[in-house]
């Protein structure tokens, strides 16, 4: 990082929030919040409901929010803390 961005850093090296339930209504309105708050992104990690039965319908899900956050321009960092 250079000295000038020090007051705005650009988004790879602003804080990223954990969320680890996304709102199944308000997911947008979310997203755009830690937009505007100015994070630079999230660390999230795929739902946790229904755990081993439904493992395909939450890899989709974290496809559906990946590409929403793809969208804002916001970072994304992966994990699962559940599974292990």
């Amino acid at each position: 990082m250079n000295r000038k961005d020090w007051d705005r850093p650009p988004g790879k090296y602003r804080v990223n929030p954990i969320i680890h339930d996304w709102p199944k209504t308000a997911r947008t309105e979310l997203m755009d919040a830690v937009k505007d708050f100015g994070f630079g992104g999230v660390v999230t990690n795929p739902p946790h409901e229904n755990w081993y039965e439904g493992y395909r319908d939450n890899v989709r899900q974290l496809a559906e929010i990946i590409k929403e956050l793809e969208e804002r321009g916001l970072s994304f960092w992966i994990y699962d803390e559940n599974g292990y």
